[in-house]
């Protein structure tokens, strides 16, 4: 996440509109994966905040998918 967030300029001078929503994609896809990883591993060790978390993760892609609309 960190990586492709330091290449955001270097993507967008290269590709422009297309670009722009590739990158949205691939940010969104590499939270999906950051943020499944935490759940899966809070509902394995069975702590309750594995519930804290998936609402997080939903809140913060309804947060995100507005951007993608402009």
């Amino acid at each position: 996440m960190i990586e492709l967030r330091r290449k955001y300029a270097e993507l967008m001078s290269r590709d422009g509109r297309i670009g722009e929503e590739e990158f949205f994609s691939a940010e969104q896809n590499a939270r999906l994966v950051m943020n499944a990883e935490r759940y899966y591993r809070a509902m394995f060790h069975g702590r309750a905040n594995s519930w804290n978390l998936r609402d997080r993760h939903m809140f913060e892609t309804s947060n995100e998918t507005p951007r993608a609309s402009r």
